[in-house]
């Protein structure tokens, strides 16, 4: 109201300063002045000194105008008061809030699943098909010197990757236009203490995680890595390791799987660990990125999981979901304060949730689907549930939805597409190959590699129809990266860049 008030003022003064000029009107002439010779002189530099005097009076008015329009106002705003068991509103389609809040994570694929750690691509010129044999899409193949789950992660002209065995733990530099190593840096210090000197402090793994199964993170000045053995470091893009520490011991029967989050200057690992709530053992943590040092963490009552934490943007501000065995719990990002919960998972949960027109969709084998509306307060499990599902849920790979389909699929081999709205099973297909990584939608198509180097390609669609397949002749486990028409895929032994010739 008071920038209006401000610009009506300035519009009458200015017409005002115009109607006044044009009267030509006759200053009264002080006596002192009428009786020497130069009155005129003086009435003409009167009326030099009040157009001055308008003038800066406008430009006055103009300044508050702006300063109205472009600083925060200086109180705060009124925030909507949260009672127990009041909902808060969600926004309906609103997009997945990226880490940082920054355009170049949307331009990049700074961690786990792209910006939004959803698997959402834009349409674009993307291959469907390629095959590695023939080299046919295949921009550029280059070795991946240690074993290792993770995805890549993209930020400029550098791919990052890591790896590891029982003895290190690594990070790996490509540059992204050739494929080129850049370099290769060890984060084993930390790793060798924390691993333990006994026989039976020694970390086991399985084969289907190893060490270095979560993918790393960057904010566009340092990458994030975090391994089986629960170290976790921060290295500069020229390689130099800025801190490194280690969170406790692991705890975890198949290795640590759970990928770290970057949001505001913190770093936010899903830290569950041990065989039952009850040991007390499981943590949200955030780390400063700057130092490593810990900001803020939040106990959690569940036993050891593998997921990823997402970031969703929601009417009351930004949430941080979070799947294990119970609950699906979402955090406030800022504090680690938590804000609600639904009972609706069971056993080893690895898939990650997704978040589309304002619901949470949570999958888990042992379980269910549950589409879960975002926004409620405490335990929300008999209020904000809209549907659950129990036909083919995920047991590592991670699903997709785009509002108005929801997929997912296992290492079964199957692959199942609900409505997302009522959960009705749309259809299903069984493929003759196992499931790890996630599927990615680009534009309208589902991206789904399978554990035998092959990608599936089809629309998200009502009916399941395969577009194509593409093959790089090597097991693949880990999910794609997409930038610049050019999907990045990490094989057993190979990083591949797959674009169109």
């Amino acid at each position: 109201g008071g920038a209006f008030l401000l610009l009506a003022g300035l519009i009458a003064t200015l017409l005002c300063a115009r109607w006044y000029a044009s009267l030509d009107p006759r200053l009264p002439v002080p006596k002192r002045v009428s009786e020497r010779a130069g009155a005129e002189a003086w009435l003409q530099a009167r009326k030099r000194s009040m157009a001055a005097v308008l003038v800066a009076a406008s430009v006055l008015f103009a300044a508050l105008l702006v300063a109205t329009f472009t600083r925060p106002w200086p109180f705060p705003r009124a925030e909507p008061t949260l009672r127990a068991g009041a909902d808060r509103e969600v926004t309906g389609t609103g997009p997945p809030l990226p880490s940082g809040a920054d355009v170049s994570f949307k331009e990049n694929w700074p961690r786990f699943r792209g910006s939004s750690g959803m698997g959402i691509v834009e349409a674009g010129d993307w291959p469907r098909s390629w095959d590695a044999a023939a080299g046919r899409n295949i921009l550029w193949k280059t070795p991946i010197p240690a074993s290792g789950k993770s995805s890549p992660v993209i930020w400029g002209n550098r791919i990052f990757l890591t790896g590891g065995d029982e003895k290190t733990r690594e990070v790996f530099c490509y540059e992204r236009a050739s494929g080129r190593l850049l370099w290769r840096r060890g984060v084993a210090p930390a790793a060798q203490a924390s691993a333990g000197t006994d026989e039976e402090d020694q970390l086991e793994v399985f084969d289907e995680t190893g060490y270095a199964a979560p993918t790393p993170v960057t904010d566009g000045r340092r990458v994030y890595a975090f391994f089986a053995t629960a170290d976790v470091a921060a290295l500069s893009f020229e390689g130099e390791v800025v801190w490194s520490r280690n969170l406790g011991k692991p705890e975890n029967m198949y290795g640590i799987a759970t990928s770290p989050v970057v949001h505001e200057g913190r770093l936010v690992i899903q830290f569950d660990r041990g065989y039952s709530a009850e040991g007390g053992l499981s943590a949200l943590l955030a780390l400063d990125v700057n130092t490593g040092e810990e900001v803020w963490r939040a106990e959690r009552e569940v036993p050891v999981s593998w997921s990823t934490a997402v970031l969703v943007r929601t009417e009351g501000g930004p949430e941080l979901v979070t799947c294990a065995n119970p609950w699906v719990i979402a955090y406030d990002p800022e504090l680690g304060t938590e804000l609600w919960r639904a009972e609706v998972l069971a056993g080893d949960v690895a898939a990650s949730p997704v978040f589309a027109n304002g619901v949470v969709f949570a999958t888990n084998q042992s379980a269910q689907v549950a589409a879960i509306r975002a926004g409620g307060i405490g335990d929300v499990t008999t209020t904000h549930v809209a549907w659950t599902a129990e036909e083919g849920m995920s047991d590592a790979s991670s699903p997709i939805c785009d509002g108005r389909l929801f997929l997912q699929a296992n290492s079964s081999g199957q692959v199942t597409c609900y409505g997302a709205e009522d959960g009705a099973l749309v259809w299903e297909h069984q493929f003759d190959c196992s499931f790890w990584a996630s599927p990615t939608l680009v534009g309208k198509l589902v991206y789904l590699p399978g554990e035998n180097g092959t990608t599936y390609v089809f629309p998200l669609s009502d009916t399941f129809e395969l577009l194509g397949t593409a093959n790089v002749g090597e097991p693949v486990y880990a999910t794609p990266a997409f930038a610049d028409s050019r999907i990045y895929i990490r094989a057993e032994n190979h990083l591949f860049c797959v674009g169109k010739r």
